[in-house]
């Protein structure tokens, strides 16, 4: 599991009741950034990961029926625990965020969008692009790992491993970047998306599998056929 520590815990307890074993090796941090949410009257929040969803239910004081559109479940809890029940979730990507404000866009007058200060596709432009009002808020940012554990790196290397589970192109890039060449044939790579398996590079990729959907239960269901 290569997901940040927090969100990889919570993601190997959910793997290990499937009856997985499960080792945590995350190749991002997260650290928060102290910035002020900025001004506005915003009828709709974009929230595309659990992040950023800590960092907006801490601080949103207005009325909690604001519309917020998530990309998937794990959001989608964080902000309805936190009381706020007008929460849609596209159960997708970023990309399909866009295309659904964009399908709502006349009800919507000003967008704010809590992100991390790196993010695979910048949503943001994309809807002052489309004509769409939207304020970008940048709440945490992600350092990478600069090497593996060397138990994880050498049971890697002798298959001991038998999966890897890659959660983001980021992600993506630092396992190639620190594993390499150095991946026994047994590993199984398995990839969120098309676009998180093609930052492998031209050899992983090769290997790597991905769900026609981007959910996580998408990529359980591809994981269960492993041995299928």
């Amino acid at each position: 599991m290569t997901r940040p520590a927090e969100a990889a815990q919570a993601t190997a307890g959910l793997l290990e009741e499937l009856g997985h074993t499960v080792t945590l090796a995350p190749l991002l941090a997260v650290e928060p950034v102290e910035t002020p949410m900025p001004d506005g009257d915003f009828d709709c929040v974009i929230l595309t990961s659990a992040n950023a969803a800590h960092r907006f239910v801490e601080v949103w004081s207005a009325a909690q029926s604001v519309l917020i559109v998530v990309t998937g479940s794990a959001t989608a809890a964080c902000v309805r625990t936190a009381g706020f029940t007008n929460c849609h979730s596209v159960d997708g990507s970023a990309l399909d965020v866009l295309a659904h404000i964009t399908s709502i866009k006349p009800k919507l007058t000003h967008i704010l969008y809590p992100r991390a200060e790196s993010v695979a596709h910048d949503l943001g432009l994309a809807l002052r692009q489309a004509d769409i009002r939207c304020a970008d808020w940048v709440v945490y940012r992600t350092t990478e790992a600069d090497k593996l554990d060397q138990k994880v790196q050498d049971d890697l290397s002798s298959g001991a491993i038998g999966a890897a589970l890659l959660y983001s192109p980021r992600t993506a890039r630092v396992f190639a970047r620190l594993v390499g060449g150095a991946l026994a044939d047994e590993v199984s790579l398995f990839a969120l998306s098309g676009d998180v398996a093609a930052a492998l590079g031209d050899e992983l990729q090769t290997r790597c599998r991905f769900p026609s959907k981007p959910t996580q239960d998408a990529l359980f269901d591809l994981l269960a056929t492993k041995d299928g």
